[in-house]
């Protein structure tokens, strides 16, 4: 009884990340940045609407910061009841990015046809100009990486370190209650043409075919969903 409730709440997680035009559903890293401190906090939910009944799944997740001059390391965000989240504070002096990877675990319809779920949340802080510097995480399967240009704010999506063509994302501006969608170019590319300040969120999904065993069971397939938030403009730190 407890393998069918497991299954159907992870075929119900799958369906609210993408089983409709409406999936929306992830895990989300973000960052306010004041007087040369990052503040990040992170949970599970659809954007700007976390939902804290996920929040042992997400405390699970593995963080790590790193920056235009530092090497990538672990950071530990603790979670606080008050808010319903994870969350850490820590001073800068760079542009960087804090991401995650959240093995979500096994999901499907039935024991024999499922797929592996991982969540790659991230958030860049300080200038925009400086992310290019940064570069992609190590431990990230599927990654968007945003760098400033002309145009706005150019989002190459890389999936095992590789560009990622025709990749649907959906789009979140400031203050907007819905997502817009948007596809990369065969180069992996999308240019976000950034018209007014304050908080803008990326998410894509990507599916593959690659089995494997996870704990101790065997899946026939892996589904990655990342995220990306960052303020814009952004602090250039102390």
């Amino acid at each position: 009884m407890n393998q069918i409730r497991v299954l159907f709440v992870g075929w119900l997680v799958m369906v609210s990340v993408v089983g409709s035009s409406a999936w929306g559903h992830f895990v989300w890293i973000e960052v306010d940045q004041q007087e040369g401190k990052i503040l990040a906090r992170s949970s599970f939910g659809e954007h700007g609407s976390w939902d804290p009944d996920y929040a042992d799944r997400v405390k699970t997740t593995a963080y790590q910061i790193r920056s235009a001059k530092v090497a990538e390391e672990a950071i530990s965000l603790a979670w606080d009841p008050a808010h319903e989240w994870l969350s850490a504070e820590k001073e800068f002096t760079a542009a960087g990015a804090i991401s995650g990877k959240c093995v979500w675990g096994l999901f499907g319809k039935s024991a024999d046809n499922e797929s592996l779920l991982t969540f790659y949340p991230k958030a860049m802080f300080g200038p925009a100009s400086d992310w290019k510097e940064v570069g992609p995480s190590p431990a990230a399967a599927l990654e968007m990486i945003p760098s400033a240009t002309a145009e706005g704010i150019a989002i190459i999506v890389l999936a095992e370190g590789k560009p990622l063509a025709d990749a649907k994302l959906k789009l979140y501006a400031p203050g907007a209650t819905s997502s817009q969608p948007a596809t990369t170019d065969s180069a992996g590319r999308f240019v976000w043409k950034i018209t007014e300040p304050g908080r803008y969120a990326i998410a894509v999904v990507h599916r593959t075919k690659a089995s494997g065993t996870y704990e101790g069971k065997t899946y026939q397939g892996q589904m990655q969903a990342a995220t990306l938030t960052f303020a814009y403009p952004a602090s250039a730190g102390k």
